[in-house]
Formats: C-alpha cells, sequence, structure tokens
C-alpha cells in the first residue's frame, strides 16, 4: 500500500531484524526479516488525508 497508492519509497538503508513467532502448537520458531522505513511528512498527511486530519 505504501509503495502502491502512497507512492512512497523506502529509506535505502534498511536494515535486518530478528523476530520469534509462537505458533498456535506451543512451537517458537526465530526467524531474519528486513524493515522498510519510509518517511511521511505533515505536509504529505496534509495533502492526501486533509478531512481526515480535521475530525
Amino acid at each position: 500500500m505504501l509503495k502502491k497508492e502512497w507512492k512512497l519509497t523506502p529509506k535505502s538503508n534498511s536494515l535486518t531484524y530478528e523476530k520469534f513467532a509462537i505458533w498456535n502448537r506451543g512451537e517458537i520458531t526465530r526467524e531474519t526479516d528486513t524493515g522498510r522505513f519510509y518517511t511521511v511528512k505533515k505536509e504529505f498527511l496534509l495533502e492526501n488525508f486533509d478531512e481526515l486530519m480535521n475530525e
């Protein structure tokens, strides 16, 4: 959604992190994933979501 609809680009310094998943059978797994970070400025929100900002 962030890339397609809002046309945002992720920061180039996306880092990896580890996460733990606890499954319904009690199994715990550790996974490595990549984080994607975006900068959303106030001007962008006002331009695209002004009606929501006034509620």
